[in-house]
């Protein structure tokens, strides 16, 4: 298998993610508990991580930042946020599209 079709497949299984793992309703108790768990998982792993779970309006149903993060986090979350809304696709996938394309972020003013 040549590099650019295993590219084009990891494009594919990225969309095809993004299609089937999609929530029939999400509540903010909902945001609630999937924050605590992942939080819980992500100290279990001794992984230091800062973690947002936004509606798809902008408003942040939970928020936690663990030690070693900063306000940089919060601002990559926000820049994240904005590419998902603005690209209507997942930061990975528009990422891997790019890079397939010869293309950058900044080329989609995204810097």
């Amino acid at each position: 298998m040549d590099k650019e079709k295993a590219v084009e497949d990891v494009i594919n299984v990225l969309k095809m993610q993004e299609d089937i793992l999609q929530f029939t309703h999400f509540t903010n108790n909902d945001a609630w508990e999937l924050g605590k768990l992942m939080v819980e998982e992500a100290k279990r792993k001794s992984l230091n991580v800062a973690l947002q779970l936004r509606l798809t309006n902008g408003a942040i149903l939970f928020q936690h930042l663990m030690d070693d993060t900063n306000l940089d986090n919060i601002f990559w979350m926000e820049r994240k946020f904005n590419t998902v809304v603005r690209m209507e696709m997942s930061s990975l996938r528009l990422f891997t599209q790019l890079k397939n394309n010869g293309q950058t972020m900044e080329d989609k003013f995204l810097d």
